[in-house]
Parts: structure tokens; C-alpha cells; sequence
């Protein structure tokens, strides 16, 4: 057994994080557990009762698109309609918005035959503006959005996933989208000062390993005054090298600090590093036989807030877990498409696991900071001192470990009074009051009281 004596064995954990972002982050608000941990949504499905549902949960963000074409019928002339009343439900309840501006426009842009092997079932793919006179529209488009949502205090993402053929058909371009991110940055920063910007939404993490094997997407970003003008560079963080071998949220620290080390190396002398941030990121329940990669509802409730938790631990302050709902029924279907199978919930409004696991904790942390990381005697053990609005402590502590029959336990001696309680896979708090306690970690030979 040891004991892990109050606030003198502490380590604080956060100094990696402060010394990598150079830039002043406050405009995010997103130390506390809830405030920048937020949720993908499908705008035009997701009723009123999901937005008070989310607000409930805990949640701080939501994530979802405005699409050019949706709102450019006619050149020059702009109708945010479709998404309006929407966005002011959102403000409504206190949930901030990064919104992602995406896609081509058949005034400007070709429409191509989708390939055979197409991913999202569209028989015809609009082409990104690839050409000057097309990214000059889109740039304005973007500034225009921007301009008529100024007051929502709304972040805004430069595209998604541009390092994939998916979203920028035919071949992803790296210098033709650092040019058009330039553009765009800037021309919403014209028309709207005050507004935030954040991109490219890579499906890959800069600088690491990935099994997208796409050429290095955000270096020519950085040298271009894209890099002057973003305040964040966004990325995707799932925890996949190939279909067949899935990674534990914890990894993702090592690779956020390979980011970061990525940035300092290829980022113009002379420019602050931008803020990093994890824009989508979780885990498909998808169960064919054609999928390799999956996990079960209990992986799943295990995993969501722990991405969260590892994304803080390393220097990420905002992170978006995808997503909200399902978008198809059945994951156990063959046929089924593992990107259909991420959400909280299932296609017909059914809470899964990782909902019933999330909203039993989060409302209770939402507003918490991560004050300081407690050693433990195994580096498979994490143990976190939350600290709440009021100054009292909550404890946080979870083990990457499998689930077993014989947990170690968490042992909270508090005066006379003491605690023991298992340590899981699933993270799991207790609120300890106006000081840390003595802390022993035993080995799994101890039932829990």
C-alpha cells in the first residue's frame, strides 16, 4: 500500500499546457471540465428538448456546419434562414457554437460523379473553390456569415477534414487550401474584429503518425499569414492507426505534444503558436463484420470523458466529442457505416450507455477546473484534484487497465472516516470537501464500502 499524503506529494500537471499555448486563451473560457468540452450535432435534426438535453448534460459547445451552398442561391445574395431560428435556440441556452464554414457551390464551383466507392451515398460531389474566383466567394460568404451572427459570439472552423478526398474531391491540396484558409481568415476578421477563427479540421493530427497517409496538411498553413490570422489550429483525434488496431484515449497526450512540438518547428519566426483544439474526436459502436474496428457500449461510456480529461492533461483546451446521435439504426448490420454509430444517443432518441455514464458526472464537474494530477503508484492509474467554484475539491480517477474481477482500490482516509473504492476503466468522482485528503492506492484484495 501507499499513501499518497495531501497537497505536498502533488504535481501540478497543466505546466506543459501553459507553456505551449503562448497565446491568451481566455477568449475559449474552457478550463473548466463542462465549459470546453462540447458536442457534434446535425443541426437541421436536433430538436429543442436535445438542446436543453445537452445543456443538461453538462456540455458547453456545440459543433455543427453552415453550408455555402444552403445559403447562396443566388450570387451575392445570402439567406440564413435554414439556420436562424436554430442558432438563437442555441444562444438561448447559454451553449456556445463553433461552426464549421464548408463546401462548394454550384454557382461557382463544378459538380463531379461521385466514385463507386463513395463513403456518404451522394450520387454527385460539388467541387471545393480551388480556383481565385472561387475562394474570393467563398471568402465573402464566409465574412457575410460571420457579419450577421456577430453578436452570437460564435468560433468559426474553416472547413472539415480538407486532408481527405472526401471533403476536398478530387485529391486534398495543402497549398490551395492554405491559400483559400488565408483568404477566408481574413476576411472574416474584416468584417467581424472581434470574431475567432480556428482551422483546417484535419482528419489527422499534425506532425504524427496516421493512417490517413495524406501529404503533411498544416505545414504550409503555418507559413502562410493563415498562421498570423487563426487563433486556433484544429484537428480530428481519433485513436485509429489502421482498421484493425484501436487506441485508448490516453494516447492522444503523446501525440498532442508531438503537435506541439510540430508547430514550434514549422511555424514562421516571430508568430505565436496558435491554441490547439481538438474539434471531433470518439468512438463508433459499429458491430458488422466488415468493421474490425469497434467497441462496446461499455468502452464507449468508459471513453467519453476521458477524452476530454486527456486532451486537458496535454494542452488541448477545447474538445468536441463526435457525436451526439446516431445516424443510421442497426450497428450491428454488416452493411452499416461505422461513421454512423458515434452518437450519445441512438438514431431513434435512445440514451446509450456512455449518455446514462456522462450525465450521472459531468453536471457535477461542469464548472470544476483540474487543479493539480495526485501521483499514483502505477502508471496505469490516473488521479485528478478537481476544483470547484466554491473551493472545495472533487476527485476524479479512473485506470486505462481492462476491466478485471479484482480492481485496485482507491482508499480516501478523511479523519476517523475512511473510504475504498474500486478503480475502473470508467471514470468515477467523489467529493472530499474543503481539503485533499490522505490517499492510498491497494491492491484489488478489498471489497468497497
Amino acid at each position: 500500500m501507499k499513501i499518497i499524503r495531501s497537497l505536498t506529494a502533488m504535481v501540478l500537471v497543466l505546466a506543459t499546457a501553459h507553456q505551449a499555448a503562448a497565446t491568451d486563451i481566455s477568449w475559449l473560457e474552457t478550463r473548466s471540465i463542462g465549459g470546453g468540452f462540447g458536442v457534434q450535432v446535425k443541426e437541421s435534426r436536433t430538436s429543442l428538448e436535445e438542446l436543453d438535453q445537452i445543456k443538461e448534460a453538462g456540455f458547453g459547445f456545440l459543433r455543427y456546419g453552415i453550408s455555402w451552398a444552403t445559403v447562396e442561391h443566388e450570387k451575392g445574395v445570402y439567406d440564413w434562414s435554414a439556420y436562424d431560428d436554430f442558432i438563437k435556440e442555441v444562444d438561448a441556452r447559454g451553449l456556445r457554437s463553433v461552426i464549421i464554414v464548408a463546401g462548394g457551390n454550384p454557382l461557382y464551383t463544378e459538380d463531379v460523379k461521385a466514385p463507386k466507392k463513395k463513403e456518404d451515398h451522394r450520387q454527385k460531389i460539388i467541387l471545393p473553390p480551388a480556383k481565385s474566383e472561387q475562394m474570393a466567394a467563398f471568402a465573402h460568404f464566409a465574412a457575410a456569415t460571420a457579419e450577421h451572427y456577430k453578436d452570437q459570439f460564435i468560433i468559426w472552423e474553416i472547413w472539415n477534414e480538407p486532408d481527405l478526398a472526401r471533403f476536398w474531391h478530387p485529391k486534398p491540396d495543402a497549398k490551395i487550401f492554405a491559400a483559400l484558409a488565408t483568404q477566408t481568415c481574413q476576411a472574416i476578421k474584416q468584417a467581424d474584429p472581434t470574431a475567432k477563427v480556428m482551422g483546417p479540421a484535419t482528419a489527422s493530427m499534425p506532425g504524427t503518425a496516421s493512417m490517413w497517409d495524406e501529404t503533411e496538411f498544416i505545414e504550409p498553413l503555418l507559413k502562410l499569414e493563415a498562421s498570423a490570422c487563426l487563433d486556433a489550429i484544429s484537428f480530428h483525434s481519433y485513436r485509429i492507426d489502421e482498421w484493425d488496431k484501436l487506441k485508448i484515449p490516453e494516447t492522444v497526450m503523446d501525440d498532442n505534444r508531438r503537435v506541439q512540438k510540430f508547430i514550434t518547428a514549422n511555424i514562421s519566426e516571430g508568430r505565436e503558436k496558435p491554441t490547439l483544439v481538438s474539434s471531433e474526436w470518439g468512438y463508433s459502436l459499429t458491430q458488422g463484420k466488415s468493421h474490425a474496428v469497434q467497441v462496446s457500449p461499455e468502452q464507449q461510456a468508459a471513453y467519453v470523458l476521458r477524452t476530454r480529461f486527456a486532451n486537458l492533461l496535454s494542452g488541448v483546451p477545447l474538445s468536441i466529442w463526435y457525436e451526439w446521435r446516431d445516424q443510421q439504426a442497426d450497428p450491428t448490420a454488416d452493411a452499416s457505416d461505422a461513421g454512423a454509430h458515434f452518437g450519445l444517443f441512438t438514431l431513434d432518441k435512445q440514451p446509450k450507455a456512455s449518455f446514462t455514464t456522462l450525465n450521472d458526472i459531468l453536471p457535477r464537474i461542469r464548472n470544476a477546473k483540474i487543479e493539480r494530477s495526485l501521483p499514483t503508484e502505477s502508471t496505469d492509474h490516473f488521479l485528478l484534484s478537481l476544483l470547484q467554484p466554491d473551493g472545495s475539491y472533487t476527485l476524479a480517477f479512473w485506470t486505462i487497465r481492462e476491466p478485471n474481477d479484482v480492481p485496485d482500490m482507491l482508499e480516501i482516509k478523511q479523519g476517523i472516516n475512511s473510504r475504498r473504492l474500486p478503480i475502473t476503466s470508467q471514470p468515477q468522482i467523489v467529493d472530499v470537501g474543503s481539503s485533499i485528503p490522505d490517499i492510498a492506492i491497494t491492491r484489488g484484495n478489498t471489497k468497497p464500502e
